[in-house]
């Protein structure tokens, strides 16, 4: 399974979209700082080849979990980011090390969602994760199963959002419907698959998202 080449798409989709619904629910009047207030700058960084930035992420992400052992939300920043951390040894010839933080990634995600199963925040970081592996992965059985994860936690995520997701950026709507639509297509769901990419063309009229989903309904 080739694992470099996904690394940076997914995570990016996954800033984005935590980070709207991070951002989009908070208050004037709440002083709490959010997870991706905390590592969002760095994991951007990241994405864009700097390990330093990922590792200091990744270091924030310790530092709150020895304060907190049980802060899911930080929980899934660490795995999604150990999972894009495991891109780097990939490229590096190092699959061994790869191969520890691509499974250690996904194990540290699955104890975020067993501790919070209903955190939006945890949600969407394990779905985006889960399913964007699986879509750019080879067909297989296991491909499908990272799908099938991925496509629940989205799903799970979406009915939680409720209204809401109405006032999110257009980019983080496409991003998360096309990926679940992409995912029930690839899942052989394709009455559900079609249903979401209709909701897109109506929804963003005028986006590369309305596009791509026309195209898919025009096969």
């Amino acid at each position: 399974m080739k694992k470099t080449i996904l690394i940076a798409g997914l995570l990016a989709c996954i800033v984005a979209l935590t980070g709207s619904y991070v951002l989009g629910v908070k208050t004037d009047e709440q002083k709490d700082v959010s997870m991706y207030d905390l590592v969002s700058k760095d994991f951007f960084a990241g994405l864009s080849g700097d390990k330093s930035a990922l590792e200091r992420a990744l270091k924030t992400c310790d530092g709150i979990l020895t304060k907190e052992p049980n802060n899911a939300a930080a929980m899934a920043w660490q795995g999604a980011g150990w999972v894009c951390l495991s891109g780097f040894s990939f490229s590096a010839g190092d699959s061994g090390t790869g191969m520890d933080l691509w499974r250690r990634g996904f194990a540290r995600l699955d104890q975020a969602a067993e501790l919070a199963p209903g955190d939006v925040e945890v949600l969407i970081t394990r779905g985006m994760t889960y399913a964007q592996c699986g879509l750019h992965s080879p067909q297989s059985k296991s491909a499908n199963e990272y799908i099938q994860k991925g496509v629940k936690d989205l799903s799970s995520a979406l009915d939680k959002i409720g209204p809401e997701f109405a006032t999110w950026a257009a980019d983080e709507r496409g991003q998360l419907l096309t990926t679940l639509a992409d995912g029930l297509q690839r899942l052989g769901r394709t009455d559900q698959a079609r249903a979401y990419y209709k909701r897109i063309a109506a929804e963003l009229p005028g986006t590369s998202y309305a596009e791509a989903a026309n195209k898919q309904l025009q096969r």
